[in-house]
């Protein structure tokens, strides 16, 4: 059952971010089921918080699936130490969202990286 009244369908929305980090939000977003909520380019480290899939019928099996079995250990294994992504419960929503940070340093290898991953990947 659907939170929402009536049927839901992605699309993608220009918005403003910040300039350092507009490389990897534009790269995350190109993963189809992908959408970023908040981020911040940040002084040393940056940050993105992000859903995936079915979001608003609270599927957390897609948006779990997704950062465990894919993006995060591909990412991971690529930048160690210099990432960090999870998975957080939103208690205003009640929905699971994903949180990527690293290092600002890396931003635009990260970018890359990922636009590469995004192109790769298979739903």
């Amino acid at each position: 059952m659907s939170i929402y009244k009536h049927n839901q369908k992605w699309v993608k929305v220009n918005v403003n971010v910040d300039r350092k980090i507009a490389g990897l939000i534009s790269a995350l977003n190109t993963f189809p089921k992908l959408r970023t909520c908040e981020s911040c380019e940040g002084d040393e480290h940056a940050f993105v918080t992000f859903t995936y899939g079915d979001y608003w019928n609270r599927n957390t099996k897609e948006m779990s699936g997704f950062v465990m079995d894919y993006l995060g250990p591909k990412l991971i294994k690529k930048f160690g130490d210099n990432i960090n992504i999870r998975l957080r419960i939103n208690t205003t929503f009640i929905n699971i969202e994903g949180e990527l940070f690293c290092c600002k340093s890396i931003l635009s290898k990260l970018a890359d990286y990922v636009f590469q991953l995004a192109r790769a990947y298979k739903d």
